[in-house]
C-alpha cells in the first residue's frame, strides 16, 4: 500500500502573525499548527507555547548533539522561536527544526561575514537547528523539516546557514527556494566553514481572518 499523507491547516490568525507573515495554529496559538504523515514518519509543527517541558528538552538535546550552539540558556532561545518542527520516525523522535527570529546584531554578524548585504528589516526569520538524529538518516528527513518549517511561513524574508561542507543539508534548502550567498566563512563552534543561504518561503499565502487561503499581495 502507498505511502499516505496528510495535512491539516488552522482558521486563525493573529494581527501580529499576520505582519510577521507566518501562518498560526489550526486549533490555538499555541497548538500544533500542521500535522503531516508519510508511513511511519510523523511531522509536527508547533507554536513554542504550546510545547510540554518534555519537549523542550528533547529538542534540545538533539539540537545539542549537532555541537554547533552554545548549549548555555539553549532552553529559553527554543522557547523564543516562533515555530519548532519534530519529526518522529515510527514513534521515536528523529529529527528537529525551527523558524526562529534571531537578534539583529547576530543577523548583521553573519551577513557581514558572508560579505552580503543586509538591508533594514530584511530577512528577520531564520531557518535553523535542523538537525536529524545519525539513525535515521538518508531517509529525506532533513527535506521534510525543512519543507515543514517553510510551509509556516508565508511573506518574511527567511535566511539560513549551513556547513560548507554539507551538501545533503544544501540540497534541501535549494530544493525549498533558498540560494547559497556570498562567501563561506569560518565557523565560531567547530572547525570549517559556514555557507549563508537566503530565500522567501515556497507559497505567498496566507490565512486571512474567514479561515480561507488567499494570496499576499507581497512581492517575491
Amino acid at each position: 500500500m502507498g505511502a499516505m499523507r496528510k495535512k491539516r491547516y488552522g482558521v486563525q490568525q493573529s494581527a501580529e502573525a499576520d505582519e510577521a507573515g507566518l501562518r498560526m495554529g489550526p486549533r490555538s496559538l499555541a497548538q500544533c499548527w500542521a500535522d503531516q504523515m508519510e508511513g511511519n514518519v510523523r511531522v509536527e509543527t508547533l507554536d513554542p507555547a504550546g510545547c510540554t517541558g518534555e519537549q523542550i528538552t528533547a529538542f534540545c538535546t538533539l539540537v545539542r548533539l549537532g555541537c554547533e550552539v552554545a548549549s548555555a540558556g539553549l532552553g529559553d532561545r527554543v522557547r523564543q522561536a516562533v515555530r519548532l518542527v519534530f519529526l518522529y520516525d515510527e514513534g521515536k523522535l528523529a529529527g528537529v527544526a525551527a523558524i526562529k527570529r534571531p537578534h539583529h546584531s547576530y543577523r548583521q554578524r553573519v551577513f557581514k561575514s558572508a560579505a552580503v548585504e543586509l538591508a533594514r528589516g530584511s530577512y528577520s526569520l531564520e531557518l535553523g537547528w535542523v538537525f536529524v538524529d545519525e539513525n535515521h538518516r538518508r531517509r529525506g528527513h532533513s527535506t521534510r523539516l525543512v519543507e515543514a518549517a517553510m510551509a509556516s511561513v508565508s511573506v518574511a524574508d527567511v535566511f539560513a546557514t549551513s556547513r560548507s561542507n554539507n551538501v545533503a543539508m544544501h540540497k534541501s534548502l535549494e530544493r525549498h527556494g533558498f540560494k547559497r550567498s556570498g562567501n563561506d566563512y569560518p565557523s565560531t563552534r567547530k572547525k570549517g566553514t559556514l555557507r549563508l543561504f537566503t530565500g522567501r518561503p515556497p507559497n505567498n499565502e496566507y490565512l486571512g481572518s474567514s479561515g480561507q487561503v488567499s494570496r499576499s499581495r507581497s512581492r517575491r
